[in-house]
């Protein structure tokens, strides 16, 4: 028997592009709701075309950039500049529960396709919107894309050292965010119509999306007058919440935020058991006072062993808090990794897994 997913019986109909509507409705799709994605007849979403305008030639492979946000959708092209088309669209809505669009402002009203229009013709239909600053405000008409999300929200300025430029940070990630809060604002609003019999106009953007992400960054400034500063992992004031490079040039995250429970422990096994009793370093705060001189002792040591044993050593020597620092090409083969141990696992027999 086929396994029901949440949004069984809900239909979508998604008129977006490249990421942030795609996305979003993506999201929906994998939690079972039927996904209609409607684009242009000529050229379809850009997402299809967008590797080319990088400069990739990409047709002896997968398009990977439209394929990472449209899975689980059924598709048709309708030309909307023609009222038969338009027609069309109406209908799907009328019958469906949600509207998902990414466009400027005002071009969805163009085309016969806002809110008032289609909520007209099915008031349960739930209407949302991507955009980049929001429904309201001076800047509500101005585009945006992922690098314009990353850079006003601060983010760019978050990460990295002290006196770093401002940081890209690859993969989409304010249009992913942005899209994961409209399929959030999407759920509410299926909840508050089972509750109320109407639909409602969701708007995520990029802007609200990516502050809500750094809510504690945030907090701080307001609440404190300043946000969490860029701190140099040379001067990390806790030396065991930090990273450090190994002898094959790969590199080991600590986040020990208790450090006095591990340092003694850890001093041994890094096998320097004299720096467990350093003046410098017998506690948190003197540490915190000499942070420079101790992640320059760390930084000497764990360069001594190649990543792997230095896991192992910490693995085997105590309850230590660490793990290693992937790559994105590193990461498939550690999930993939870990889900091949689990399967021979729960076929041999043994206790990974709680079946219910």
């Amino acid at each position: 028997m086929s396994k029901l997913l949440p949004l069984s019986g809900v239909t979508v109909i998604e008129l977006g592009h490249s990421v942030a509507a795609p996305y979003a409705c993506e999201i929906l799709g994998d939690l079972g709701a039927d996904v209609i994605k409607i684009e242009e007849r000529v050229g379809g979403d850009p997402g299809r075309g967008m590797l080319r305008l990088a400069g990739l030639e990409m047709s002896d492979r997968p398009n990977f950039y439209f394929g990472a946000n449209n899975r689980n959708k059924r598709g048709i092209t309708l030309d909307l500049k023609k009222p038969e088309a338009r027609e069309v669209l109406y209908k799907l809505c009328e019958v469906s529960d949600v509207f998902v669009q990414n466009f400027r402002k005002g071009v969805a009203a163009r085309l016969g396709l806002d809110a008032a229009t289609l909520r007209a013709r099915n008031p349960r239909l739930i209407y949302a919107s991507a955009t980049g600053y929001g429904p309201e405000g001076p800047d509500s008409g101005a585009p945006s894309f992922d690098y314009l999300g990353l850079a006003r929200s601060g983010l760019m300025l978050a990460s990295g050292e002290p006196d770093d430029p401002p940081i890209y940070t690859s993969g989409g990630i304010a249009d992913q965010m942005g899209a994961t809060m409209l399929a959030f604002g999407v759920l509410v609003a299926l909840l508050v119509r089972e509750r109320t019999g109407r639909g409602q106009e969701v708007d995520a953007s990029h802007l609200g999306s990516m502050s809500w992400l750094q809510g504690l960054g945030l907090a701080a400034r307001t609440m404190l007058g300043r946000a969490i500063p860029r701190q140099s992992r040379k001067y990390a004031t806790n030396p065991l919440w930090n990273h450090y490079r190994c002898a094959d040039d790969q590199w080991i995250a600590l986040a020990m935020l208790q450090p006095d429970r591990y340092w003694t422990n850890l001093c041994r096994v890094l096998e320097i058991p004299e720096a467990a009793t350093d003046a410098r370093f017998t506690g948190a705060k003197e540490r915190m006072f000499h942070c420079g001189d101790c992640v320059a002792l760390l930084d000497e040591v764990f360069a001594r062993r190649p990543r792997a044993e230095w896991l192992r050593r910490l693995a085997e020597g105590g309850d230590f808090i660490a793990t290693l620092v992937n790559s994105v090409d590193d990461l498939p083969d550690d999930l993939f990794g870990n889900l091949r141990e689990y399967v021979e696992a729960y076929k041999t027999g043994k206790n990974y897994f709680t079946v219910t």
